[in-house]
């Protein structure tokens, strides 16, 4: 299975359906739930996601967006090492 890594940028397109971007997005994550690739995400990234989202609606709509993001995106952390690779 390819490993796809998504952009804060990208998920928020579909979390806040951000036009024209929206729908590309979402055929990203429709991908994901046929078990043809496996989204991930930085740490930093997931969080700005929580941060944006957060802000840009209310909290009570982003909570729930945010748990069940979490269900579908695999987090990888960002370490020293990466940081000197990048």
């Amino acid at each position: 299975m390819a490993r796809v890594f998504l952009d804060s940028d990208v998920i928020l397109d579909l979390l806040l359906d951000r036009q024209p971007f929206s729908a590309h997005a979402a055929a990203i994550f429709a991908l994901a739930e046929t078990a043809r690739v496996e989204l991930c995400t930085s740490t930093v990234s997931f969080l700005n996601v929580y941060y944006v989202a957060g802000t840009q609606g209310d909290r009570e709509t982003a909570d729930p967006l945010i748990r069940k993001l979490r269900s579908v995106l695999t987090l990888l952390p960002v370490t020293p090492k990466n940081i000197d690779a990048a």
